[in-house]
């Protein structure tokens, strides 16, 4: 399924209709954002929404390091830089 973003995007609609354990949903949130922010052929809107989907991961998981990663790419300054994370500090 690879690069088939719009399959993956409905795939996991339907899957958090069900879903009931947090971290996993936290990860679905994250694959949905990936989805969103690679499908780049289409509506300028689909950043905002993977945005959306990885705060939403963030929320649910606040120490999820690659939501966070994710979030650092997906922002522009000024932004950009509040979300990166330093590795110096582990």
């Amino acid at each position: 399924y690879y690069h088939e973003y719009e399959k993956g995007i409905k795939l996991l609609e339907r899957y958090f209709k069900d879903a009931t354990f947090q971290k996993e949903i936290a990860h679905a949130h994250l694959y949905m954002a990936r989805c969103y922010w690679e499908w780049s052929t289409g509506p300028m809107t689909r950043g905002d929404r993977a945005r959306e989907h990885c705060l939403e991961a963030i929320r649910l998981n606040p120490d999820f390091k690659e939501a966070l990663y994710l979030m650092s790419d997906a922002y522009y300054e000024p932004n950009k830089s509040k979300w990166k994370f330093d590795m110096s500090k582990l």
